[in-house]
């Protein structure tokens, strides 16, 4: 305890007795209590704050990276007929040459175009061309297996890239009387009569269909 020197008057003992040692306590405590629910209330409104910029960052991340992967999209895919494009077709075989160097693998690409599709467009117009490729663009999807690609390069020329396939297509004629015949024979006809479309059609059903037996 505190010693204190004989003759010392303490002057609060009587003003601060009582009624007023109260009302200071209780002012003391009151002051106390504000200050902490002031805090807390700071502290509440600082983390929502937080988790409003952090919910804010996460979804401008997420609308960032949907962004790029459509901008992605966009640059590797042809927009009139949907199929990917010369840049989308090169990305892949990127793909499947470093796939290659370390798994192995095959795969096979085919070149396709339509022939008299000038005379189309020179004839019924653009308008026409552009129905008449995303109609072949629809019929080659239907034929692809999952992990196939079907590329339009530009024009009227198309590629399909056929994975885990070793595909070499000859055509022959199996001609019920002069027997086997050479596309060098036949072809240039089909040509001639318009019939080398539905021949380059009917190659290339053959030859998803054999790969999907496969």
């Amino acid at each position: 305890a505190a010693r204190l020197p004989e003759g010392v008057v303490c002057l609060s003992a009587d003003a601060l007795s009582g009624r007023g040692l109260l009302v200071v306590v209780v002012l003391f405590t009151v002051l106390i209590l504000c200050a902490a629910l002031g805090t807390a209330i700071f502290d509440a409104r600082m983390q929502r704050r937080e988790r409003l910029m952090s919910q804010s960052l996460a979804e401008a991340n997420a609308e960032l990276q949907s962004a790029n992967e459509e901008l992605r999209r966009r640059t590797l895919t042809d927009p009139l007929t949907g199929l990917a494009n010369r840049l989308g077709l090169e990305d892949r075989l990127a793909r499947l040459s470093a796939e290659a160097g370390s798994e192995g693998g095959q795969a096979a690409l085919i070149f396709s175009d339509l022939d008299g599709f000038k005379a189309i467009n020179d004839s019924l117009g653009h308008a026409a061309g552009d129905r008449l490729l995303g109609k072949t663009a629809r019929r080659i999807r239907r034929r692809l297996r999952p992990v196939d690609m079907a590329v339009r390069l530009g024009g009227d020329e198309f590629v399909l890239l056929l994975e885990g396939a070793e595909a070499e297509a000859l055509l022959r004629w199996r001609h019920p009387e002069r027997g086997m015949i050479s596309p060098a024979v036949f072809i240039p006809v089909a040509e001639r009569f318009g019939l080398i479309g539905r021949i380059g059609d009917w190659v290339i059903e053959q030859a998803c269909e054999q790969l999907a037996r496969w």
